[in-house]
């Protein structure tokens, strides 16, 4: 056997390994696209509510879904305490609440250190009614607030 028939079947090793790395790695983003999918869904049914992911000012280097539910009390915050956790390194460790009172939702600030937007305002120490389609902002990111449909 040659030099140049030895170095041909390197090659073609090579070549195959890096085709089945390359299908392994399209197969897990398939699984990890339909699994965000089945979340999604869950999330909307099992919740009263939502939020939905409007926008973020910057890039991220951790995990963020696209829809998160609201149910009648939900702590979000950067700890893994709350019911919501973004460990976005602008929200605080416990950094608002959206609660259900009164056949309504209301949106309160925990005392965070960057504060708690609705509608592009800060809400300091005031607690607001929350309809669908504000807009709720925490650190860097923002969602859109969604009720659903009792049926």
């Amino acid at each position: 056997m040659g030099v140049f028939e030895l170095a041909s079947k390197i090659v073609k090793y090579i070549l195959i390994g890096i085709v089945y790395l390359f299908i392994l790695r399209v197969v897990k983003m398939v699984y990890l696209d339909i699994s965000d999918t089945k979340r999604a869904r869950r999330v909307i049914t099992d919740g009263m509510a939502y939020l939905k992911l409007s926008s973020r000012r910057r890039s991220k280097e951790y995990k963020l879904y696209d829809s998160y539910a609201v149910r009648e009390n939900t702590t979000i915050g950067r700890s893994r305490k709350n019911d919501i956790c973004i460990p976005d390194p602008f929200l605080s460790a416990s950094h608002a609440r959206i609660y259900f009172a009164d056949g309504e939702f209301y949106l309160e600030d925990l005392g965070s250190t960057n504060g708690t937007l609705y509608n592009g305002k800060y809400i300091g120490n005031y607690t607001v009614t929350l309809k669908s389609g504000d807009k709720v902002g925490f650190g860097n990111i923002t969602f859109t607030f969604i009720e659903t449909d009792d049926e």
